[in-house]
């Protein structure tokens, strides 16, 4: 069925993570052939420490104090010297050799990610598996997917949306049940800002167990992106509480979030959040789920420049929080983050982003994103400040 998804199939690679009783299962396919089939004998907390001597190698924690929430009355130690020393070379590569099959090349330009337990929370972006040792991201763009019945499913029914028909006998079939010749039309729909809904640096509360600090930078990239849209809503300061900012949700062909975020591991649909302004500051994963059950109708792209968005709670088929909740509600991509970012490189790399999004070309989130970060890699050459996004849903 994927090959009938993709203009150039040759050019798309899929690989498929299943974890079961201390075997992580990889396959890697392209569309209508398994290049390659792995098991890997690796236990979910090896997987985690992986994760967390990544982000100790790019000194996360040091390098974010004073723009990331803190716990109030919480009192942060100098990290600087009890750091664990990782060497970031032979670390990317273990977790290279966990995550990409040898098969993999340079002719792969659209990777497809279905992942396992924290997989997609990973930065593909960093992986060297050319013989050049360049990275992944200078070639090749990849989407996080929230699983093979999600892809499938969701793909089929923006489909039916757009053109028409539906699947039969493993082909994609127009309404007088003719098989359509032109499936991929779809690619080459530009991306328009008609009528975005933008929240910025709210007024934080001082009433939540954390404090936020200030964030300048997104009043920046939002400026960034205001320009390229005919009409918009701006909620920004005291003006980005809940009510408003569901008020014009429905009518939003994007919702951009620009504020802090929190992802909870032990129960992130709940207490995993994006903080806004006013008496009811949280809007939690839970709210979102809400939404979707009360009829709201969801953007196709939402951006979540925020700390921590694609992080939550490792489970089976990925991570659930706050990201998997928009696509749960409708959205096709979501942009999540990694770790706590940078406020000055995220208004950069945004700015970019919306930027190249007005490609006449074709609308392909994950490759105007890889163009986003190329611009960003110059500015800001360590990856800690450009492999911090990534895109989750579907491809397009």
């Amino acid at each position: 069925m994927l090959e009938n998804l993709y203009a150039d199939k040759e050019k798309v690679g899929v690989v498929f993570f299943f974890y079961s009783e201390g075997i992580l299962y990889r396959t890697f396919f392209k569309p209508g052939q398994v290049l390659e089939e792995k098991e890997i004998k690796i236990s979910q907390q090896k997987l985690a420490e992986l994760h967390s001597d990544l982000l100790m190698a790019f000194q996360i924690q040091a390098k974010s104090a004073g723009r990331s929430p803190v716990k109030r009355g919480v009192v942060l130690k100098n990290v600087g010297s009890n750091v664990k020393k990782v060497n970031l070379e032979l670390l990317t590569k273990e977790i290279g050799d966990i995550l990409l099959p040898k098969s993999f090349d340079e002719t792969v330009k659209q990777l497809i990610v279905i992942p396992a337990l924290n997989i997609g929370t990973f930065p593909f972006h960093i992986l060297k598996p050319y013989k050049d040792t360049s990275y992944l991201i200078d070639n090749c763009s990849f989407t996080i997917s929230p699983g093979i019945v999600d892809l499938i499913v969701s793909k089929t029914l923006m489909l039916r949306k757009t053109i028409g028909g539906g699947w039969a006998n493993g082909k994609y079939l127009d309404d007088a049940g003719r098989a359509d010749r032109n499936i991929n039309k779809l690619e080459k729909i530009a991306f328009t800002l008609d009528n975005p809904l933008f929240i910025s640096n709210p007024a934080y509360p001082k009433n939540l167990e954390y404090n936020f600090p200030d964030l300048p930078g997104a009043a920046k990239e939002i400026e960034g992106a205001i320009r390229y849209a005919k009409n918009y809503h701006l909620l920004s300061g005291k003006n980005a509480r809940k009510d408003s900012v569901l008020k014009y949700w429905d009518n939003a062909d994007l919702i951009y979030f620009a504020t802090h975020g929190i992802a909870d591991e032990r129960n992130p649909i709940e207490n995993s959040y994006l903080v806004l302004s006013g008496a009811d500051a949280k809007l939690t994963a839970r709210d979102v789920m809400n939404l979707a059950a009360k009829g709201k109708s969801f953007p196709k792209l939402v951006i979540l420049s925020a700390c921590q968005t694609g992080l939550g709670k490792s489970v089976d088929v990925g991570v659930t929080g706050l990201a998997r909740s928009f696509i749960l509600g409708g959205s096709k991509q979501v942009i999540m983050s990694l770790w706590n970012v940078d406020d000055e490189a995220t208004a950069f790399l945004m700015k970019r982003f919306i930027f190249h999004l007005q490609e006449p070309i074709f609308y392909l989130p994950s490759e105007q994103l890889r163009l986003a970060i190329l611009d960003t890699k110059k500015k800001y050459p360590n990856p800690m400040y450009w492999a911090s996004f990534s895109v989750f849903g579907l491809s397009y």
